[in-house]
């Protein structure tokens, strides 16, 4: 695992154009608010306006992303801010994206004292896409436990064109507080990504 100290960073490769993938990750935090995953472009000079943010806000995991078809969001009501791991689950196809946390585990084992209704909108939740995803094609690095800032001034290196976009959608605007915790069994397509230091 990788520590974060809410200051910190990993930049790493960007991912792989896909048409059909996972991306999981596993993180354990006490804090309510911090960006535990970004891809996408950091500056103008990148072309696409596609990315996806894990983000915690408020004790609660969001997901935004645009893969073509304008910025969507996905959200799940848990509080996972009480430092036990966690599990987040990504999957998409050319129609849907779906979040899954902690593999649904807690909503099964109530299964058995709530009645025969396990209640998934507690740990999934799934959106769909208005326009086909041709594939998982987004430029930038791959960062982990925060975005990238610019010495000095902590201004995070992002594209503005995504930054209105979202300023203008959410009501709660993204975070873009470093992650404090650990994050660890990243993996992209079943794939281990090395959270090198």
């Amino acid at each position: 695992s990788r520590t974060f100290n809410g200051n910190s960073w990993a930049w790493l490769s960007p991912l792989p154009a896909v048409e059909n993938g996972s991306l999981v990750l596993e993180f354990v935090t006490k804090k309510r608010d911090g960006v535990l995953l970004f891809q996408g472009p950091i500056s103008e000079m990148n072309g696409t306006e596609n990315f996806v943010l894990f983000e915690i806000i408020s004790g609660q995991i969001r997901v935004l992303f645009n893969f073509g078809s304008g910025i969507q969001e996905l959200s799940l009501p848990t509080i996972i801010s009480d430092d036990r791991w966690h599990r987040l689950e990504m999957f998409y196809d050319d129609s849907h994206v779906t979040i899954v946390l902690d593999q649904c585990s807690q909503a099964l084992s109530s299964k058995r004292f709530t009645g025969p209704e396990v209640e998934f909108d507690l740990c999934r939740n799934r959106s769909e896409l208005s326009v086909a995803l041709m594939n998982f094609q987004m430029e930038g690095p791959l960062q982990i436990g925060g975005l990238a800032s610019e010495s000095g001034n902590g201004e995070v290196l992002l594209n503005d064109r995504i930054m209105a976009s979202l300023a203008q959608r959410f009501q709660k605007e993204p975070t873009f507080h470093g992650f404090v915790g650990c994050v660890r069994n990243v993996n992209f397509q079943g794939r281990r990504i090395e959270l090198t230091k």
